[in-house]
């Protein structure tokens, strides 16, 4: 981030300094919650083959490494991240050499998949004002036998004020809200977050104000399982599950 020079320390606030440029990169955890596995059998979890596994329509589309790509889309910092790890670790990381088989020889702990449709993010402020952003990349890590995938998003903008800026950071990383005020918007959220494509084309809309979803502690439906299905226990919740629904209701 980088603030404009030549507003002097005294403005007030009808000359608010002017962010030239503001760059923010976010990253979103997610848990995975795999399938029960059976008695005695000890699975290795590659999550992202459901991902790849999708055919039709799919946006995510896998990178198979970071350093194949066009030198035109190869950036300092794909090479400052890779020399920073020794070969050790970076096999472990990247997996086996180029043009090796990977399974066979070394598979990568990482995989990346990535979405191009995503062109720019429209943020509508609590003031009624909205801000478009270029987006960089979409990235979505997934790791070798690990109950967690990761979302790296990037966007920028130019010349934003710097009360907008700090808006920006402040609210637009938050994946959910913690509460809802009087009039029922998400609480420290912005009013709204729509994902653009090239033609400016509405992707998806964040729904901060659904207040409706929330748990109330009611169940409004159960399936019921017949003749085979009723063997399969994998729609049944154990204990920790039962804590969980409890401690949601509190």
């Amino acid at each position: 981030m980088s603030i404009a020079s030549d507003v002097s320390a005294s403005s007030d606030a009808r000359h608010m300094p002017v962010v030239r440029h503001l760059r923010q990169l976010i990253l979103w955890p997610l848990q995975l919650v795999p399938q029960k596995q059976q008695q005695g059998h000890r699975r290795v979890y590659r999550h992202w083959e459901g991902l790849s596994s999708i055919r039709t329509d799919n946006p995510w589309q896998q990178v198979l490494d970071e350093f194949e790509r066009d030198p035109d889309d190869f950036q300092e910092r794909h090479y400052q991240e890779f020399v920073t790890f020794l070969p050790f670790v970076q096999r472990f990381l990247y997996g086996s050499s180029v043009g090796r088989d990977r399974r066979a020889d070394g598979e990568p702990s990482i995989r990346v998949f990535r979405r191009r449709d995503i062109a720019r993010v429209r943020n509508t402020y609590v003031d009624g004002a909205t801000v478009e952003f270029d987006v960089v990349h979409v990235d979505l890590y997934f790791f070798l036998d690990v109950d967690v995938a990761i979302i790296a998003f990037e966007m920028h903008a130019n010349d934003l004020p710097l009360d907008r800026v700090q808006d920006t950071l402040f609210r637009f990383g938050r994946a959910y809200p913690r509460f809802w005020d009087a009039n029922g918007h998400g609480g420290n959220c912005l009013r709204l977050v729509e994902w653009l494509d090239g033609s400016g084309r509405v992707l998806a809309t964040s729904d901060y104000d659904a207040k409706s979803s929330e748990f109330n502690g009611k169940i409004n439906w159960v399936q019921i399982d017949v003749d085979a299905a009723a063997q399969n226990e994998d729609h049944t919740i154990g204990a920790e599950e039962r804590f969980m629904v409890a401690m949601a209701r509190q």
